[in-house]
C-alpha cells in the first residue's frame, strides 16, 4: 500500500520540479488553484489517479459532509463558462468542505512514493521555511502534525538538524493534514536528508510511523550514531577544559594568598 522513496530519489527531484505543478500558467484545475493560494503553500498537488481510487478514500465519506459533492469539486477543471466569473474561478471552489476533504486525502498521499517526492522537492527549495536557531545555519525545515485528529493542533515545522519542532506562519493549517507519520517515514526512507551533524532527537519528540516507534537499527538512527559519539567526545573535552581552568584559577588564588 505504501512505499518508500527509492535511493535514486534525489535524481528524480529535478524532473519533478519541472512538472506542470510549477508552471506559470493560470490554474486550470481546483487542485492547482488551491495549492497556489499563499496560505496553502505547504500542500502538494495530489495525483488525480490517487483521488480517483475508492480504496484510497476509504472511510472519508463518514468524516466529511457532502463527500461526493466536495470530491467532484476537487477533481473539477475549468471550462469556458468559468471565464464569466469575476474571480476567474467558479464560486463553489471556495467551499470549505472541499478544502477539508483535500487535507484528509493529502495526509494519506504523503505516505506514498509520489507524495514523498513532491514534498522532498518543496523541502529542497526551502518552501517550508528555515530553522530559527542561528546554530542551525539556515537549515530547511519540514512540516509535521503533532496529532492525527483534525482540529486538535495546527501544523508545525521540524528541523532535521536540531531535531526540534517550531511554530510556523502557516499555523492556520491543520496539523492532521500532514500527520505524525509522514516526516519520520520520509527520513526513514531517505536518511540522506538528515544533516550529518544532526543532534540526537529531543525527548519530547518521539518519531513514530503508523503508531510504531522506529527501531534503533534503522538508518533513521544509525546515521546519528557517529554524531552522538562526536558529541560525547566534545562534551568530555569541554569538561576537561573547565576542570583545567578551575585548577588554574585555584592555583592562582593560592599563589596570591601566599604572596600576601
Amino acid at each position: 500500500m505504501f512505499s518508500c522513496l527509492s535511493r535514486t530519489m534525489s535524481n528524480n527531484v529535478d524532473s519533478y520540479t519541472s512538472s506542470s505543478e510549477y508552471s506559470n500558467d493560470e490554474p486550470s484545475t481546483w487542485i492547482s488553484w488551491f495549492c497556489e493560494q499563499p496560505q496553502n503553500s505547504f500542500f502538494c498537488e495530489i495525483d488525480y489517479q490517487y483521488i480517483d481510487s475508492t480504496f484510497n478514500l476509504f472511510g472519508l465519506k463518514k468524516e466529511v459532509r457532502r463527500f461526493n459533492y466536495c470530491r467532484e469539486i476537487i477533481i473539477e477543471e475549468l471550462d469556458s463558462s468559468a471565464s464569466e466569473c469575476s474571480s476567474g474561478v467558479p464560486p463553489e471552489w471556495g467551499n470549505h468542505g472541499s478544502a477539508d476533504l483535500y487535507g484528509r486525502i493529502h495526509v494519506r498521499y504523503l505516505n506514498t512514493a509520489q507524495g514523498q517526492r513532491a514534498m522532498t522537492a518543496k523541502f529542497l527549495r526551502g518552501q517550508f521555511g528555515h530553522c530559527p536557531l542561528y546554530s542551525c545555519k539556515n537549515q530547511k525545515v519540514l512540516p509535521i502534525g503533532m496529532s492525527d485528529v483534525v482540529g486538535q493542533c495546527p501544523v508545525k515545522v521540524y528541523c532535521p538538524r536540531c531535531q526540534d519542532v517550531y511554530d510556523t506562519p502557516r499555523s492556520g493549517l491543520d496539523g492532521a493534514f500532514f500527520g505524525r507519520t509522514f516526516l519520520p517515514f520520509l527520513l526513514l526512507c531517505a536518511p540522506e536528508l538528515i544533516p550529518k551533524d544532526a543532534k540526537i532527537p529531543v525527548p519530547r519528540f518521539q518519531p513514530t510511523v503508523f503508531g510504531y516507534r522506529i527501531h534503533k537499527s534503522s538508518p533513521y538512527w544509525t546515521r546519528r550514531l557517529v554524531t552522538k559519539k562526536e558529541l560525547q567526545q566534545a562534551e568530555e573535552a569541554a569538561k576537561k577544559k573547565e576542570l583545567a581552568a578551575s585548577r588554574m584559577a585555584t592555583s592562582f588564588m593560592s599563589d596570591s594568598g601566599e604572596d600576601k
